[in-house]
């Protein structure tokens, strides 16, 4: 089954060139930052690779080149929640940035930007891009570490990082978890604001892990394609400029949930533009 893709504005398609070579000069800048100063937003180094990977995907760019930006944007992801794990400007913490090893950088405790969106990010870029060293570090961080940041999350959506956490580790918890979640993406817990990001992103991400739990092949592949809808249900529209949002472009939960399946055997029966067959392979 095919999951069609969604199509932005043509004016994306007008600026695509200019758009990546803006991405390369913020990579730069980054870099720069790295060298001279290092107090560069690790931030904006995993989301400028999610964006370089979306519009690399749009224009029809190779796997590898957005495999390496997923990588890229796991291995930082990674960085900024160890970095956070410490008290701001207690310790000095060895981490990975912009392809170097062993940088030292100065903790900081959570940040507004040590957010559930941002773990999940990293989460699904190392599954896709088999990054196990990413991935096991990133499902050992504390819930609460995520909580702490400033940037708040529903509630369903923080139960979300810990029903992925209990998948990856087999957890007997893993059911009533997700009963929970599941029980908190009710609109009657949610704010109005809150509705879309719940449905289109939270609750069928719910429904693969369950299906992942379960190990019923026709459920992951129904699941996968939930994610997959729900993803362009949710890109799908004029609000907020997500039609043209360059994250968009890339299914991240599908394409990594998808990987996972792959790995464990699955036989998938899914195909969608947002989710490249060769970075599944």
């Amino acid at each position: 089954m095919n999951v069609a893709s969604h199509q932005p504005e043509e004016f994306v398609y007008d600026a695509l060139g200019d758009r990546l070579k803006q991405l390369d000069r913020n990579f730069a800048s980054e870099a720069a930052g790295l060298v001279k100063f290092q107090d560069y937003d690790l931030a904006l180094i995993s989301d400028d690779a999610i964006k370089k990977a979306g519009l690399l995907n749009l224009r029809g760019g190779s796997a590898q080149e957005m495999r390496e930006l997923l990588v890229l944007a796991a291995d930082t992801v990674d960085s900024l929640f160890r970095l956070a794990a410490f008290p701001a400007g207690q310790a000095t913490v060895p981490v990975s940035l912009l392809g170097l090893q062993g940088v030292p950088q100065v903790s900081t405790g959570p940040t507004s930007r040590t957010t559930v969106a941002r773990w999940m990010d990293g989460f699904s870029c190392a599954l896709a891009t088999d990054q196990s060293d990413v991935v096991n570090p990133l499902s050992d961080v504390p819930l609460d570490l995520i909580r702490r940041s400033s940037t708040t999350f529903p509630e369903c959506a923080y139960l979300l990082v810990a029903a992925t956490q209990q998948l990856w580790h087999q957890s007997p918890e893993l059911p009533e978890t997700v009963r929970r979640g599941l029980e908190l993406t009710g609109h009657a817990h949610l704010r109005p604001d809150e509705y879309s990001y719940v449905d289109d992103l939270i609750v069928p991400v719910y429904d693969m892990i369950s299906a992942l739990a379960l190990g019923e092949e026709e459920h992951v592949n129904t699941a996968l394609v939930g994610v997959l809808r729900g993803h362009g249900r949710y890109y799908h529209r004029q609000e907020d400029h997500r039609l043209n949002d360059p994250r968009g472009f890339l299914g991240l939960s599908a394409l990594g949930w998808g990987r996972y399946a792959v790995r464990a055997g699955y036989d998938l029966h899914v195909t969608s533009g947002y989710m490249p067959a060769d970075l599944l392979r």
